[in-house]
């Protein structure tokens, strides 16, 4: 009897603040994970024992669903902005010097600024110099043979 009792799938309970939840097995715990019903501040504890800890702590592959504060989604998006910003501003500034347009090098110039407060990374310093120069030759030129 005993052999049959073990061989039951082993069940925990959920506690989201006061609240408490299950039994559920592993399955429907992978299951509600995969759905996000389960959040990183969850606890969880065996049936049995009514021991709750973290539910990473159980259960390590649940660790990845971490809960991001706001404060980190903002940095995160601006990041990514100030990315995209950057590469704009390196392809303008290379295509104002291969189709020599004042407009690329202003709009290199201007994202790579704009990346520059969001991101600090090399992109924007490249797109920056190549949008300068290209605008400062073009103009150069066009002073030399009149507008």
């Amino acid at each position: 009897m005993s052999t049959a009792t073990s061989s039951l799938p082993k069940t925990f309970i959920i506690r989201r603040g006061t609240t408490e939840m299950g039994p559920f097995t592993i399955a429907q715990l992978n299951q509600m994970r995969g759905a996000k019903q389960l959040l990183a501040t969850d606890f969880c504890a065996p049936s049995e024992t009514g021991e709750f800890r973290p539910l990473f702590a159980l259960f390590p592959h649940m660790a990845e669903f971490t809960v991001k504060t706001p404060a980190q989604h903002k940095k995160e998006a601006a990041a990514i902005q100030g990315n995209l910003q950057a590469n704009t501003s390196l392809l303008c500034g290379a295509l104002s010097w291969v189709i020599a347009t004042p407009i690329c090098a202003t709009l290199a110039i201007v994202f790579g600024i704009r990346s520059w407060c969001k991101a600090k990374n090399i992109q924007s310093h490249v797109g920056v110099f190549l949008g300068a120069t290209s605008l400062v030759f073009w103009l150069m030129v066009k002073l030399k043979h009149g507008f």
